[in-house]
């Protein structure tokens, strides 16, 4: 029988989260699912972890490694099932999460994909829920960027998405090139060819600065989709422009200050002084000052980093 959901893991060295992640997709009040784990070349025991499952559901992938984003779009090719969920190793589904998915999906057959509200943590303690404007309960967004904006930080995660799979495939799955923002980029491509359906129900636990999930990183960052949109005609993009260019900024912001953070501060002040936007004067002129300052900034602890931000709204 074909399964209602498929579920796919991408794991990569989590050997001490991948337990935890398992066991919440196999709690989901939803039973009729199967559970794809891509392997990604894990050089500890993670697969040997997943092989101590014994539940038909669980089907174990092997490649060599070669990114998040592969391993992703591995487990699309093989999914059975006319929906696909997504969730990172490291984090956690609460028990109704596909419950919830699959009931955006019932209300809203259009949409291209699905989202909920989540918990961020942050060695082990909640940092913040994200719920966006929850008053107004599930629905469909017809623009996810304006939507984006109006919350100023991301409203749908790596491990609170799914979507159909032949969406995925017609947006050309998620981009094997790009090894940071790899999920903004697919979303974007899916929001400007679908609504989005989202539900405020936090369905999802999202662990920061776990393992292979570094803060400072030795490559630079893209800004997500800016390099698709130059690919796309103007007139398909008209009925966005306006949000488009303010997301746009919004991850130019964010994008810059994190190469900024990492070491690549030519970059990073190239893309903070390309923002149009006055709403992010303030910020641009901090992290040109930061740029200037005689040290790496990965030596000063990202959760301190994060404070900081916070208190401004934006993260990196």
């Amino acid at each position: 029988m074909t399964p209602s959901v498929s579920v796919v893991i991408p794991l990569y060295n989590k050997e001490h989260y991948i337990a935890e992640a398992i066991d919440s997709v196999l709690a989901q009040t939803v039973r009729d699912f199967e559970l794809i784990i891509v392997n990604d070349g894990s050089k500890d025991s993670g697969p040997e972890i997943v092989n101590n499952y014994d539940d038909q559901r669980i089907h174990l992938i092997n490649q060599k490694n070669q990114g998040v984003s592969v391993a992703r779009n591995c487990g699309i090719s093989v999914a059975k099932a006319e929906i696909v969920a997504f969730l990172d190793a490291d984090d956690v589904w609460y028990p109704d999460f596909l419950e919830t998915i699959l009931k955006l999906r019932q209300d809203y057959p259009a949409a291209g994909m699905y989202g909920t509200g989540y918990e961020v943590y942050s060695e082990g303690k909640l940092v913040r829920n994200i719920v966006h404007t929850p008053e107004l309960g599930d629905r469909l967004f017809l623009s996810y960027f304006k939507e984006y904006l109006s919350a100023g930080h991301p409203i749908i995660i790596s491990s609170g998405f799914a979507a159909p799979k032949r969406v995925l495939q017609d947006v050309g799955g998620y981009p094997e090139l790009m090894r940071v923002g790899e999920d903004h980029e697919l979303y974007g491509k899916i929001a400007l060819r679908y609504p989005v359906a989202y539900s405020s129900r936090i369905c999802s636990k999202y662990n920061i600065g776990t393992e292979n999930n570094a803060d400072a990183v030795d490559f630079l960052l893209e800004v997500p989709l800016a390099g698709y949109l130059t690919r796309v005609s103007d007139e398909s993009l008209s009925i966005y422009a306006k949000d488009l260019n303010n997301y746009l900024d919004s991850w130019k912001i964010r994008t810059g200050g994190r190469n900024i953070y990492s070491g690549y501060r030519r970059m990073g002040r190239k893309q903070v002084t390309s923002v149009k936007s006055m709403k992010y004067q303030m910020l641009i002129i901090a992290f040109l000052l930061i740029s200037c300052v005689p040290f790496s900034l990965s030596v000063i602890p990202p959760t301190k980093v994060r404070k900081v931000l916070r208190l401004v709204n934006m993260s990196i």
